[in-house]
This record gives structure tokens, sequence and C-alpha cells, in this order.
């Protein structure tokens, strides 16, 4: 079967690392880590964004704050309950980090579907 996430929702950013990797939960034996990277749009101005990435990520790749990274993975939304209230959070998932290229520009997100 086809994973339909693969071919619909694909994000590709460049930026650095500008929070630090907090734990956030553990699926299926895995750690996951919540963190934030800053990425400049074509007219220069940073935009904040978070990002949830495998504790096997930042391993291989030695990902800590202050890092330029390259990464591309999902867009992913949740519920997560704070102060008893069910609130939406949007994150950016990491399937891969990618060789830093500072030349590139390729902040980019694909969402097919309705």
């Amino acid at each position: 079967m086809t994973n339909v996430n693969n071919i619909t929702n694909k994000v590709f950013l460049t930026g650095e690392i500008v929070a630090e990797p907090t734990y956030s939960h553990e699926m299926f034996g895995e750690g996951f880590f919540e963190t934030a990277i800053a990425v400049k749009r074509l007219s220069e101005q940073v935009d904040i964004l978070p990002i949830t990435i495998s504790e096997r990520l930042i391993a291989e790749k030695d990902i800590k704050l202050g890092d330029n990274v390259t990464i591309y993975g999902q867009f992913r939304s949740y519920n997560k309950i704070i102060d008893g209230k069910s609130r939406l959070m949007l994150t950016v998932f990491v399937r891969e980090v990618l060789d830093y290229d500072p030349e590139s520009n390729p902040n980019a997100i694909e969402l097919i579907g309705f």
C-alpha cells in the first residue's frame, strides 16, 4: 500500500536551530524532541517554525542549538491538552536531515488534499 502522506505532504526547510531540543514523547520505543528552526523568507524576514525530530536523527547528525540544517519532512497536526484545554499543535515532523547548503533556498511546503 502506498503511503499517501509521502506523496501529498512534503516540507523542505533550511535554517538555524534556535531552541534547545526538549523531550516530547516516545512512540514504538523511539524518543522524539521538539525544537524550532529559524527560516529566512526571500524577503529576508525570518519565521520561527516548530519541528519534531527523533532522538536517532539528533544523535546521528549531532543536532544542537545554533546549528544550521536542511531538513526534509512532513507538516503534521495533533491535539495537546494544555491547562485542561485541547489545543491544535502544528509542527514539521523531520524525516531526514540533509547536507546543509547555504546557497540553496529549498524552503517549500507541498500539501495536496481537501
